[in-house]
């Protein structure tokens, strides 16, 4: 099972640039050798960012994440950026339920994420539609469309549809393109949601693959 782990990151605005560079520095030295990556969220909740990391299992998470409480230089850059937060960081706990035809690194520059929040009676409802939703836009010729599902989130049951572009006239495009098909969607999903949807927009800063 794919484990999808983001670590939301809220910078002060004037401290932002030096909170991407603990960020990036970290985040390149690796030292548990994971898949990850860094994001700068370009909309929603400004500024941002987003460290985004890929494992086989909870497992394997948990050992990650213990194996950095456990790293002095770790330690040394959260004591470093904490100051510089002007809220503490969130962390999403995700499983994939449409995987991406194909490595969703080659999608580009920019990833659009729409998050779901089912009620407690809708979740069933809400991942039927999504995992039909996601697998039509990848027979629809948007292969790098994804769907999951968070097992760990502070705010409760939440999926989410993502899609990857190279430009923003490409997501403006599709966006454009995709209308019908999203009033279709939000319609469906009715009263199963039990607040507004959230809509997120991010820039890659470090590539999984680099």
């Amino acid at each position: 099972m794919v484990i999808i782990s983001r670590v939301a990151v809220f910078p002060v605005p004037d401290k932002a640039a030096e909170v991407q560079s603990v960020l990036e520095g970290y985040i390149r030295s690796n030292p548990n050798k994971i898949r990850n990556s860094l994001w700068r969220v370009v909309f929603g909740e400004l500024p941002a960012f987003s460290a985004i990391s890929i494992f086989d299992s909870v497992e394997d998470y948990e050992k990650n994440r213990d194996a950095n409480i456990a790293n002095p230089d770790y330690v040394q850059a959260v004591a470093k950026f904490n100051p510089m937060l002007r809220q503490p960081t969130i962390t999403r706990l995700a499983t994939s339920i449409v995987d991406p035809v194909g490595d969703m690194n080659a999608g580009g520059r920019y990833t659009q994420q729409v998050i779901l929040l089912p009620t407690n009676q809708g979740q069933e409802t809400v991942r039927n539609i999504v995992v039909d939703f996601a697998k039509g836009q990848q027979a629809e010729g948007r292969p790098l469309f994804r769907a999951t599902q968070a097992i760990f989130a502070h705010d409760g049951p939440a999926f989410s549809l993502m899609d990857s572009y190279e430009t923003l006239a490409e997501l403006d495009n599709v966006r454009r393109h995709r209308t019908d098909k999203a009033a279709e969607l939000w319609s469906s999903l009715g009263s199963n949601l039990r607040a507004p949807t959230m809509n997120r927009l991010r820039e890659v800063i470090l590539p999984f693959d680099r």
